[in-house]
């Protein structure tokens, strides 16, 4: 299998984007349950149409969550972990996953508050870097992502970005606690769950990238001659 088809073997896709989605969703999730319990935000049903919920969950949701993991991790992750190794491939992806999310925030709201939405997108980018790099397939971080947006964009969210959804989330607490604007996904309580999981993912990633180099992981295996082949070989080369 070449090195531009192998994370996309299908061998185990099924169980790994099962993974993927179930916890994508769950830490979001847990996060608006605490933070609900604590007072920090309050759940408005919306009246969205469910056509148009479920039109987001396609466009802003999936599609989205794809581009980016084709883009950061399946291009720009693999050439880094090509050319300079997964040491540095995987923080500087996260870096400019976090970077990102704080250019878009900005154009939104100002620095601090686009500043509170990039680290844990920071954050999240370890994880789905570390998630590539653990499998060796994209199937996993694509189903975290999917899972992740799925749950803070079609289910439950702010109205910042505009995109459909079954509850509003409104603060009610610091900006901080709460996320202001942008929701759980730049509540301080979210970075403080993936922080340890990022790095649980650090470690089994530096393991898994130290037992399985990258050139026997993604490239082909070289052509070992059979045993008569080899043997026609030397008798042609002596003859």
């Amino acid at each position: 299998m070449t090195w531009w088809m192998s994370p996309w073997r299908i061998r185990g896709m099924g169980r790994s984007l099962g993974w993927g989605l179930a916890a994508g969703f769950a830490l979001p999730a847990t996060v608006m349950l605490a933070l609900l319990a604590g007072g920090a935000i309050g759940l408005e049903r919306s009246a969205e149409p469910i056509a148009a919920v479920a039109a987001a969950a396609v466009s802003a949701v999936v599609l989205t969550a794809l581009v980016e993991e084709i883009l950061a991790r399946y291009l720009i992750l693999r050439f880094i972990e090509w050319r300079a190794g997964a040491r540095v491939a995987l923080p500087a992806t996260a870096l400019l996953f976090g970077l990102l999310h704080f250019g878009v925030a900005s154009l939104v709201d100002g620095p601090g508050g686009a500043l509170l939405f990039a680290v844990p997108a920071t954050l999240s980018g370890v994880l789905f870097a570390g998630a590539y790099l653990i499998t060796r397939t994209m199937w996993l971080p694509i189903g975290l992502h999917i899972g992740w947006n799925l749950a803070t964009s079609a289910i439950f969210g702010p109205d910042v970005f505009g995109t459909h959804r079954l509850l509003t989330v409104t603060p009610l607490a610091s900006d901080p606690f709460s996320g202001g604007l942008y929701g759980t996904d730049a509540s301080l309580l979210t970075s403080a769950v993936l922080a340890p999981l990022c790095l649980a993912v650090l470690f089994a990633a530096a393991r898994a990238t130290r037992r399985i180099p990258v050139a026997t992981a993604t490239a082909e295996p070289a052509h070992v001659p059979a045993p008569r082949d080899r043997e026609r070989e030397l008798v042609t080369a002596g003859g």
